[in-house]
């Protein structure tokens, strides 16, 4: 039984890294400046006014995620964009 489990477990870890590249984000050439770009289901707006990044967003090779606006140009952007 332990062998089995150790079989398992060394085909899961070699598995497991591809399917962690497989993940793709929306995309963006400049962070955050573009955040025009990316689609309204990478933001959630809160009961404050407050909108909160849920999807990460990939630019310029790196990976954004936790980003907030709330009552500046970003969140009037996408009040305009996203309504809610």
């Amino acid at each position: 039984m332990l062998k089995l489990f150790a079989i398992v477990l060394g085909a899961a870890s070699v598995l497991a890294p591809g399917a962690a590249l497989a993940v793709r984000y929306p995309g963006v050439d400049v962070w955050p400046r573009d955040i025009d770009k990316t689609p309204c289901e990478v933001w959630s707006k809160q009961a404050d006014g407050t909108w909160v990044q849920v999807i990460p967003v990939e630019a310029g090779g790196l990976t954004h995620w936790g980003f907030w606006f709330k009552n500046n140009q970003y969140s009037a952007m996408l009040d305009k964009k996203c309504g809610q």
